[in-house]
């Protein structure tokens, strides 16, 4: 009986994104790994995993006492399997507790790396989108963990609006377990402003809270994943 092997995460510097060639084989890997060479869709693929592993360190940090981590390139180690795909993530270095130096830091990472990806999504806008999306999934996670979901909406509301265009206002949406019924209980969910284009992989779809569903078809599956 054989035995599944786990091959470890290699720590890799978010910085390399800014180097074309290592970004070029990361984009390759995708292309593998979703059977398209659709140069927009893989581009936009990456940058929807790569951002919140840009925002998981601060997100999780920011709440508790004392310094949050940078999500600066310089500062962010990403968790990065053999398939590209990207585990996890950890930060090396602080900032000041507090909403701006946040906000100026995730703006300044954000910059270089949706620059560096202009040779395969060359309109920006789409990028900045997901990540609005990446900050308000990584705070309302956190905000379920703490069981202060109120809490750390507004502060993901106050962190893209200090980042600034193009970066659009996160948006939230409370779906109830069953809808009608009294006091049915709700969960909170990102209302997506963003698409990560994976329906255009061969044998895709979109995703469960993509805003390409209609109202009714996103709020349908955000309830069955509540419930389970």
């Amino acid at each position: 009986m054989s035995t599944a092997t786990t091959v470890p995460a290699t720590p890799v510097p978010a910085t390399r994104t800014l180097d074309a060639g290592w970004l070029a084989g990361e984009i390759e890997l995708r292309g593998r790994m979703w059977a398209t060479d659709d140069a927009r869709v893989l581009g936009t693929l990456w940058w929807y995993s790569a951002a919140p592993h840009l925002i998981g360190p601060a997100a999780q940090s920011f709440f508790t006492p004392g310094a949050t981590c940078s999500p600066r390139l310089e500062n962010v180690v990403f968790h990065r399997e053999d398939t590209s795909r990207l585990a996890g993530s950890h930060s090396t270095a602080d900032l000041p507790p507090g909403v701006e130096p946040l906000a100026a830091a995730i703006r300044q990472a954000f910059e270089a790396a949706i620059a560096a990806l202009a040779p395969y999504v060359p309109r920006p806008r789409p990028l900045w989108a997901i990540g609005a999306d990446a900050i308000a999934d990584r705070f309302l996670e956190v905000g379920r963990a703490r069981r202060q979901t109120e809490q750390t909406t507004e502060a993901a509301l106050a962190v893209a609006r200090a980042v600034g265009a193009p970066m659009p206002t996160p948006r939230f949406a409370d779906v109830s377990h069953h809808p009608g019924a009294y006091d049915s209980p709700t969960q909170r969910h990102v209302r997506r402003s963003s698409c990560c284009l994976l329906y255009r992989a061969p044998n895709q779809q979109p995703c469960a809270g993509c805003p390409r569903r209609s109202r009714e078809d996103r709020e349908a599956r955000l309830r069955a994943r509540t419930r389970r």
